[in-house]
């Protein structure tokens, strides 16, 4: 018998792997031990999950006592993770984005009873033949499945995937390594000068960011994409030019539409096709570039979706 009572092999299995019993447990403390990870603080973790704070202390023991380890070093203004702390923040995090992901596609097939895939799209993601194609050829070998695609800004989509509301995303300019998430790229779009074909720029034998500095600009949102409103801001800078900005953008669609109204110039991906009356112009010391790139979550295993990334894979450069 082990200190609880039970038979001495019910809580571990041979070579010293947790057993049924035990596993469970650990299970079932995760939240309460992330929530006090991430707050660095019982009382205000308590509150989070909206129980007393001793009660959420006898957890965290609990899960220490099953594991044999220190989580925390408990200090006099708070609690800090130990180096185990540390390791099992990064594997729960995983554990329990896995487990969020299998309820929402069982959720999903018991509405449907079909095959269900959530994918989010920037709008001019759709212009890619890579994707449109893959999505048709998917179709056909599935013609069971049912496909939500939804337009989103690149931030917005990551964070609905993040908190496991899609399957995966179409999005431009990824950049988040740390984030942990698969990231296919399927190609990559330069920015050019979007002008009315009347502007004076149209009329220069080759444009430099100096021919810009005092055209009123568009530029794109930082709440759209904070990344590559940084690059964009990091570019000028390199170059010593200051940018005009006149207003943030959400979308390539806005851009065009102030440039063909004269009313300011502004960067766009050279994929896009410009509306009469505009012009794209290239920016000879402005070498900033677009990926696009399909973002999912590791531990995606659905068969639709990984034939996804397969026929993806194979399409893109």
């Amino acid at each position: 018998m082990d200190d609880a009572g039970r038979p001495a092999d019910e809580g571990r299995t041979g070579g010293g792997t947790p057993g049924l019993h035990r596993r469970n447990a650990i299970i079932r403390h995760l939240p309460y031990f992330l929530a006090v990870a991430e707050q660095e603080h019982f009382q205000r973790a308590a509150e989070r999950l909206n129980m007393t704070q001793p009660a959420l202390s006898r957890r965290i023991q609990d899960m220490e006592a099953e594991l044999g380890v220190a989580l925390f070093e408990r200090q006099r203004r708070g609690v800090r993770l130990t180096t185990a702390g540390r390791m099992l923040r990064e594997d729960a995090a995983r554990i329990m984005n896995a487990m969020d992901g299998a309820i929402h596609r069982l959720h999903a097939l018991s509405r449907t009873g079909r095959l269900h895939l959530r994918l989010a799209f920037n709008d001019s993601a759709l212009r890619n033949a890579v994707i449109t194609e893959a999505v048709e050829h998917l179709r056909q070998d599935y013609p069971q499945i049912e496909l939500e695609l939804m337009p989103m800004l690149t931030e917005a989509q990551l964070a609905a995937l993040q908190r496991r509301e899609l399957d995966a995303c179409f999005l431009y300019d990824f950049g988040f390594p740390h984030l942990g998430l698969n990231v296919l790229r399927i190609a990559a779009e330069t920015l050019v000068l979007a002008v009315a074909e009347n502007h004076r720029l149209a009329r220069l034998p080759e444009v430099r960011l100096r021919d810009l500095a005092d055209e009123p600009m568009s530029w794109p949102s930082r709440t759209a994409g904070a990344r590559l409103h940084e690059r964009m801001a990091a570019a000028w800078a390199a170059a010593g030019v200051t940018p005009h900005i006149m207003m943030e953008v959400l979308t390539a669609e806005t851009t065009l539409n102030l440039a063909a109204n004269n009313m300011a110039v502004g960067f766009t991906s050279s994929a896009v096709q410009p509306p009469p009356g505009v012009v794209l112009l290239p920016v000879a010391d402005f070498n900033v570039e677009l990926d696009l790139s399909l973002v999912w979550h590791p531990d995606n295993d659905q068969p639709a979706f990984r034939r996804l990334v397969e026929l993806i894979r194979r399409s893109a450069p």
